[in-house]
């Protein structure tokens, strides 16, 4: 089955009741016959630091279902904003189990993203995978990576990559030194990062959201 991916957006409400309302509808998903549901979602306001979070109220919902109804469901939810289907990497993974009302330990960065206007699809895919991706593994502390590859535009979807990356804790991502490999080497490795996405990135319009990560089946 094709994996989709459902972003749910909301500026209305604030982040403590968008998350709980996800929590509810994600319960409500698992009585459908599905595959497999994952899901991430801004539970607070984004912490002050080098990386330029939005701070609208985000969820992604990963869905791997043969069932209509779903994405029914979800398209008819007032907090819906796009969908799309995915080509799936998972280059790092933490498969620990744990209940699934808890959240993943940690701290996951959502990422959506365009590709490059001034490159093609084939340099786009090619600087992504084979160059950003082993780069974001070497500098960055973490131990969850899941890349998804826009391959067919849903309702509304406006974006061509989705990356979930997962951090054991808090403070691996909201220090700016851990994050970026350590003391000597954090500013060299910042620029680096960031000629590296610019190079393939639509940079102004990427959205990143400080985010909590939860595996439900």
């Amino acid at each position: 089955m094709v994996k989709t991916i459902f972003i749910l957006k909301s500026d209305a409400v604030p982040h403590g009741l968008f998350a709980e309302q996800i929590r509810t509808e994600a319960a409500a998903l698992l009585e459908a016959e599905i595959r497999s549901l994952r899901y991430t979602v801004t539970e607070e306001p984004p912490p002050f630091g080098v990386i330029p979070y939005d701070k609208s109220c985000a969820a992604c919902l990963s869905v791997v279902s043969d069932r209509e109804v779903v994405a029914t469901r979800l398209r008819s939810h007032p907090f819906f904003y796009s969908a799309c289907e995915v080509n799936e990497v998972i280059p790092v993974s933490n498969d620990a189990d744990r209940p699934a009302v808890q959240p993943t330990p940690g701290i996951c960065l959502l990422t959506l993203f365009n590709r490059k206007r001034s490159i093609d699809r084939g340099t786009f895919l090619h600087r992504w995978h084979n160059g950003h991706t082993p780069l974001s593994l070497r500098i960055h502390p973490l131990w969850s990576y899941i890349r998804n590859e826009v391959t067919r535009h849903l309702a509304g979807c406006p974006f061509d990559g989705i990356v979930e990356e997962q951090v054991r804790e808090r403070c691996h991502i909201t220090n700016p030194i851990i994050f970026f490999g350590g003391p000597l080497v954090f500013v060299w490795n910042m620029i680096r990062t960031f000629f590296d996405t610019w190079g393939f990135i639509d940079y102004p319009t990427m959205e990143t959201y400080f985010t909590r990560e939860y595996r439900l089946r």
